[in-house]
């Protein structure tokens, strides 16, 4: 009995194990035919078969349980992100160049007659499809003769599968001439090669499939994105949508493997795994999490310096653009403050680590340019990088001397890992395709944040050009400019905006009256000298008779021209999409406190999916940093005013000092926190609630770094800060004075109808109707101190927004964290509320999709007023 017993209780992991064994086994035999699941891993299987194997060696002990509800959450995550970029690969296939197809057919009359038709596709699926591809009935043969582009020099091994015969050529090669599975390798040079398909139906059932498995990939890709009848498209700039369409199925097949793998862990009852968590004196738990051994210690060291190795700018191992931006954005944003932050609070304090982390980040990557600038040596990727490196390890040698066996302090809550690890990575996904694939150059945006990054890393000053007639970009702080332009290092594209800073200096000296050199041509205009503040031009002249130009205007034509040519997304967005994701994981964690995991789930996928969220957070606009920002305002002072361990005065306080170097409009959620400790208070005039309300720690921090960036920006150029800053973005706004003819805003009626109608209609009058009732206190103690502050702010916000001169709905969208908090303050009130909330947030993720498939395919279909 007992052995049936356990026959029984681990039939899970007998099925995992045996079913990856097989499939591996096959793959290496050759058996193309056997495949499980829209993509098959070849590599990287043998790992899942070793995992699997693991599990019959793990004794089950009562230590520590695997919460089911946490491997139901991680299985619904890692499928919707395996959906989602089913989705995308779906779409992508209207990416991949045109090819020229003969067909041949045989009408009525039996000849056999042929016919050209183009295609982007080289899969058949079935008859019916082959028939619709020709536009004729009884095709029998079809032949493709073209061009392959070979990506980099190496061993690539092609597969096909087909029914009849397939007959493929690659330059000289034969590499498939027959029915069946066909599995061929062969050594390829990088460029484009010869390209020969001929397929024959005969009388059996149509099915063609093609791939290949490219040196840097552990994954079979189909050819579709490689092949094409004109060399032109291969090599035009869209190749980079192709190398991304590959990523994507490596990343889609695993996904959709470890979504099995946890379904079939989490079906097989309440699995047990030995982990060391200290007990009280009764026994039971101290915390339901794992504590950090030192196993744990060496995989953490290991882990951050794993990105410092493998994606050095100097000698990189892996060259694949979406995981070089996640190495770049750990960089630049956790690596160098975490061991830090760990050494001071330990892993048990989460939200302090990540607020630290961040801050201590910027503050390294900070002083390591300055020290660049006042040693007086040249700036490079491989010389930052190396100085950020030693410093993470000195940092880590901190933490690991500093450690405290304290258990308290050295317990992770699995669940909360497992939900925001899960969004993170679903929502990374999601904003990296937007970055790269559907979002056009944003001038107004991915412009301004990259301009300045030369001045920024090299003199500490935002020099740069610009159409308001300034010379220094002080409109908005300097944050996410900075790590804008720390991503251009990391990514060794730093001389790309070196053109910025020497067209503005160049413009900034004809402005004063001081000498400079000029190019010797500009904008195709060869220059012959310069005289004041003009460009003297060698004949031939303008068409309208000009033999002179502006040093300004030619200057500022040639930087959106130099924008234009080379808008470098991914450097430029790389940062927004690494904050934006990590504003979904917090959220999730936030709703995971009070709500089911599947719900908490499904909240942080709505807020992501959002149709502008998913804009604004794919370009290198302020919305990311700055939802961050407020999110982690949200937190620290929710935790510092409920006296929860883990959050203090100077947490707290360093959120809105990073607030306020994000986006200076952040003012008003400060504004709102001293507005609610004055409403709260019962005696505001006694000495504690007025230190309290005038000490307050989000207020203090961000006057600080407020005033950080007033004396950053004084100390630079007092006249320009004044005139940009001071005059421009905050006096003209604020009393509708528009000297630069700014308009198409629209009314504040038509402001709110449309924000709530990209919203998904339902979202806003939810949220609102939320925050009503917590305020009245219909939410019970779920809402804690937060609702009535989450309502003054989204008052404020309103009302200040509806009323200055900048009506958009990107200055509404921060609104979306409370509206989708206060839904699920409402629903953890009540069990039975979190069914209902479940249905109207399915609905909103649904609408959010559809429009987002919409924007996927032209992305025009979604306007903004005036602009985005």
């Amino acid at each position: 009995m007992s052995v049936v017993l356990g026959i029984y209780r681990l039939w899970p992991r007998l099925f995992l194990f045996g079913v990856f064994t097989v499939l591996a086994v096959a793959r290496s035999l050759g058996e193309q035919e056997i495949r499980v699941g829209p993509v098959v891993p070849d590599v990287s299987l043998w790992w899942f078969v070793v995992a699997s194997a693991g599990a019959f060696f793990v004794s089950p002990t009562s230590d520590f349980e695997l919460r089911r509800d946490g491997l139901f959450g991680l299985t619904l995550a890692l499928m919707v992100m395996s959906a989602f970029l089913w989705v995308w690969l779906k779409e992508g296939e209207s990416e991949a160049p045109a090819k020229a197809a003969v067909v041949y057919h045989t009408p009525e009359t039996g000849v056999v007659d042929e016919r050209e038709v183009v295609t982007t596709s080289l899969t058949i699926r079935d008859r019916r499809h082959l028939n619709a591809l020709a536009g004729r009935r009884r095709v029998v043969a079809m032949e493709v003769a073209g061009y392959l582009r070979v990506p980099e020099s190496g061993l690539y091994r092609f597969e096909g599968h087909c029914v009849s015969r397939c007959t493929l050529r690659v330059g000289n090669e034969t590499l498939f001439d027959g029915a069946g599975s066909s599995s061929a390798a062969i050594e390829l040079e990088s460029g484009v090669q010869r390209f020969w398909l001929r397929y024959e139906r005969g009388g059996a059932p149509a099915l063609l499939k093609l791939s290949w498995d490219r040196p840097a990939f552990l994954e079979l890709v189909p050819l579709d994105a490689y092949v094409s009848h004109e060399v032109g498209l291969l090599l035009d700039d869209a190749r980079g949508r192709r190398e991304l369409s590959s990523a994507l199925w490596v990343l889609q097949g695993a996904a959709w493997w470890l979504g099995v793998l946890c379904l079939v862990l989490w079906s097989g009852g309440k699995t047990r795994r030995r982990f060391v968590v200290d007990r009280g004196p009764d026994g039971e738990p101290l915390s339901d999490g794992i504590r950090l051994a030192p196993g744990a210690l060496l995989v953490f060291a290991v882990g951050l310096n794993l990105p410092f190795v493998l994606f050095h700018p100097g000698f990189t191992v892996i060259e694949i653009p979406l995981l070089r931006s996640v190495a770049v954005n750990c960089v630049l944003f956790l690596a160098p403050g975490l061991p830090i932050a760990g050494a001071i609070f330990g892993p048990g304090k989460p939200l302090a680590v990540l607020v630290w982390s961040l801050c201590c980040s910027f503050g390294i990557f900070v002083a390591i340019v300055t020290g660049f600038y006042f040693l007086s040596v040249p700036l490079t990727s491989v010389g930052a990088w190396n100085a950020t490196w030693f410093l993470t390890n000195i940092g880590l040698l901190v933490y690991v001397l500093s450690a405290r066996p304290t258990a308290r302090e050295k317990l992770l809550d699995a669940g909360r890992c497992w939900v925001s690890g899960s969004l993170f990575l679903v929502a990374y996904l999601l904003y990296y395709f937007g970055a790269t694939v559907v979002v056009p150059p944003q001038t107004d945006h991915d412009l301004e944040v990259q301009g300045t990054g030369f001045g920024l890393l090299t003199r500490l000053e935002p020099l740069l050009l610009t159409d308001r007639g300034t010379f220094y970009y002080f409109a908005h702080p300097p944050l996410l400019h900075y790590y804008v332009g720390g991503a251009f290092l990391y990514f060794n594209q730093l001389e790309h905006l070196a053109y910025y800073d020497a067209a503005s200096q160049r413009a900034l000296a004809a402005h004063r009256g001081e000498p400079f050199t000029a190019p010797a041509s500009l904008g195709g205009h060869e220059i012959a000298r310069v005289e004041g503040s003009d460009y003297v031009l060698v004949p031939p002249p303008f068409e309208d008779g000009r033999e002179r130009i502006p040093v300004e205007l030619l200057e500022l034509n040639q930087i959106y021209r130099h924008y234009e040519i080379g808008p470098h997304r991914l450097a430029t967005r790389a940062p927004t999409v690494f904050l934006a994701a990590i504003t979904v994981a917090l959220l999730g964690v936030w709703a995971y406190g009070v709500v089911p995991v599947w719900l908490a789930l499904l909240v942080g996928l709505s807020y992501a999916t959002s149709p502008e969220v998913f804009v604004r957070s794919s370009y290198g606009g302020y919305f990311a940093v700055s939802n961050l920002s407020l999110l982690m305002i949200l937190l620290t002072w929710d935790g510092w005013s409920g006296r929860r361990r883990g959050v203090s005065f100077a947490t707290c306080l360093a959120a809105g000092f990073f607030a306020a170097l994000a986006n200076h409009k952040l003012v008003l959620l400060p504004a709102a926190v001293v507005i609610w400790e004055v409403v709260r208070a019962a005696r505001p005039l006694h000495r504690e609630s007025l230190y309290r309300i005038v000490f307050n720690p989000v207020m203090v921090g961000f006057t600080v770094g407020y005033a950080a960036f007033w004396a950053h920006g004084l100390v630079v150029n007092f006249e320009a800060f004044w005139l940009d800053h001071v005059r421009t973005h905050l006096a003209d706004r604020l009393t509708h004075n528009n000297p630069l003819g700014y308009g198409g805003y629209p009314s504040a009626f038509g402001l709110w109808v449309e924000f709530w109608r990209h919203t998904g209609y339902a979202l806003l009058p939810l949220g609102i109707i939320a925050m009503i009732l917590g305020a009245r206190g219909k939410l019970g103690r779920a809402s804690g101190r937060s609702i009535g502050l989450w309502l003054i702010w989204s008052a404020l916000t309103a009302i200040v927004f509806s009323l200055v001169d900048w009506r958009m709905t990107k200055h509404l969208m921060p609104l979306l964290l409370p509206l989708h908090l206060a839904p699920v303050a409402w629903a953890s009130a009540k069990a039975g509320r979190t069914r209902l909330l479940a249905v109207l947030f399915a609905a909103i993720l649904v609408w959010n999709v559809w429009t987002i498939r919409a924007l996927v395919v032209d992305f025009g279909a979604f306007p903004i007023t005036p602009q985005w």
